[in-house]
């Protein structure tokens, strides 16, 4: 067998290797997003506080559940995240995650105003769930 036999039988293979990894791309690094925004997230976490808001057509306004309670006003959702962080608190979990799952109608302003009554409850992880 020649010299020119043996390279092409060597590095034949080797190339149409390469060529196959080059054809793949390079994995990109997900950008991280800044520490100002609200992450969301998909799985369930045990200790947390869920919130569920609904688009109410009739009233055109948003209404809240925290659990299974339906709140009635914002002054009661203010007291209630208040009260629930205190509890989480007292039994040493201050770094409870507020969990809020929000049906697509809801305003992007209603959420916002959400997330800025859980923070000022003292919630320091307010998540979004991800449909």
């Amino acid at each position: 067998m020649t010299r020119i036999a043996r390279f092409v039988i060597v590095s034949v293979p080797a190339l149409v290797f390469l060529g196959f990894i080059a054809s793949r791309g390079t994995p990109q690094a997900e950008p991280k997003a800044p520490e100002s925004r609200v992450p969301v997230v998909t799985a369930d976490v045990p200790e947390s506080i869920h919130i569920a808001v609904f688009w109410d057509a009739k009233a055109q306004a948003p209404y809240k559940m925290i659990g299974e309670r339906k709140v009635k006003s914002e002054a009661e959702f203010t007291e209630l995240m208040g009260l629930a962080m205190k509890d989480w608190q007292k039994v040493n979990k201050p770094d409870v995650v507020v969990l809020i799952d929000a049906a697509g109608e809801v305003p992007w302003k209603s959420l916002v105003e959400i997330v800025s009554t859980c923070r000022k409850a003292g919630a320091k992880r307010v998540e979004l769930i991800a449909p």
